[in-house]
């Protein structure tokens, strides 16, 4: 059915309804793939439900509403126990609906976060798929209890999605998914990503700054959280301040803590104390970071913990040299381009160091950063677009989904 848009296929999946469920209210990667598998499905002409806790941002609701994707809002009830294994909150989404839906999609910010729906989809009899966006080691022993139970929930999936092969691998490991069960599929990036720099753009956004434009730019577009490295970028501020190269860089992040609100205040403070608020730029939340990765000539992500972050794959398809920690999945998406840093779980000064020597190197030689561009970019263009990614999860979703 992917292949082909026309009426009959329109019609025939118009009676299979679908509902997706998240504990991811709209501010991360996982809520940016859910926005892309509702509205594949939504265009091909299913029925579909995004259940999750109240979202934050309006304009796509707008917009998913727009293609006739529904909502169900749901508060956690039991704030004592894990929104993941709430019952009580979830049942009465799946126990009330007529008729039932053709199919479940769980798609997780960590192994146990859709539990409870589980169980629910079992009794009922609801097939259901799991894409395992985000996998947490620590939580294998935080839930152990819960290990064995999860296994039956992986068994009775009717498929298992990661997102990289590093995941993949931890839930086999830890996590108990049974070894002949789990397939990766890598997310994709809409086209806007993939399109050449926008000159003007790079332009528009550096004078807004008041940044030179020989100037040397490296961007980050993350939450500001412990674990997405922004406390190593301030330790190798504060050593490149004393470099040849400093009076070329500048720093550019898009992103706030909402999650993590102190630590921002924290990282802000020690900027201003640092007196260079002229060169660490701080933009908060951005929807347009497809517009800033025009005016970035460097994207650095020192993180702690992934899944398969789509901010890597975002500045490859624009043709970014990325410099980013050998975690998680982002070995896989850099391949043999781009610059991998030590695990910073391992070594943080390691971390730190070679982000250092990364950046004044990089920033020496145009040349090189030219050639790891153009890798990156052709890298991108080979493994992370939406089509071929959504085409892969379509695949799963009609092998599996049961009419009305």
């Amino acid at each position: 059915m992917w292949s082909t848009d026309s009426d009959v296929t329109t019609i025939t999946n118009m009676s299979k309804h679908i509902f997706l469920y998240t504990l991811d209210s709209g501010v991360g990667g996982v809520a940016q793939n859910n926005h892309l598998i509702m509205c594949t499905l939504a265009r091909l002409g299913y029925q579909v439900t995004c259940v999750q806790p109240p979202a934050y941002d309006d304009r796509v609701i707008s917009f998913q509403k727009q293609l006739g994707i529904q909502h169900l809002w749901v508060e956690a009830k039991n704030k004592n126990n894990s929104r993941g294994f709430d019952v009580e909150s979830w049942q009465p989404t799946l126990t009330n609906s007529s008729p039932k839906p053709g199919l479940i999609i769980c798609s997780n910010t960590h192994p146990f976060a859709n539990f409870a729906v589980q169980q629910i989809a079992i009794q009922l009899g609801i097939p259901y798929i799991v894409i395992e966006n985000l996998v947490v080691p620590d939580m294998a022993l935080r839930f152990v209890e819960y290990l064995d139970e999860l296994s039956h929930h992986y068994i009775q999936a009717k498929s298992v999605i990661a997102v990289s092969y590093d995941d993949l691998g931890l839930l086999h490991k830890l996590f108990k998914l049974p070894k002949n069960k789990g397939k990766v599929i890598y997310n994709g990036r809409p086209v806007e990503y993939f399109t050449p720099c926008d000159f003007g753009v790079r332009d528009r956004l550096r004078q807004s700054l008041n940044i030179p434009t020989d100037a040397v730019v490296c961007f980050t577009a993350a939450r500001i959280e412990l674990r997405k490295g922004y406390q190593y970028q301030l330790e190798a501020i504060k050593q490149l301040m004393f470099s040849p190269v400093w009076n070329q860089l500048y720093f550019v992040w898009a992103g706030g803590g909402i999650f993590e609100p102190q630590l921002e205040i924290e990282i802000r403070q020690a900027v201003e104390q640092l007196g260079i608020t002229d060169k660490v730029i701080f933009l908060g939340n951005r929807s347009d970071v497809s517009d800033w990765l025009n005016a970035a000539d460097i994207f650095v992500f020192p993180s702690q913990l992934e899944g398969m972050p789509l901010c890597v794959m975002e500045a490859m398809a624009k043709g970014l040299p990325v410099i980013a920690s050998a975690v998680s999945g982002i070995p896989e998406e850099l391949g043999n381009t781009g610059k991998l840093l030590p695990d910073p779980n391992v070594d943080p000064q390691a971390t730190v160091k070679e982000l250092v020597a990364t950046i004044q190197e990089w920033v020496i030689n145009p040349q090189k950063r030219q050639s790891i561009r153009k890798a990156c970019k052709q890298r991108a263009e080979q493994m992370f677009r939406e089509e071929q990614s959504m085409k892969q999860v379509m695949e799963v979703i009609e092998r599996n989904i049961y009419a009305d």
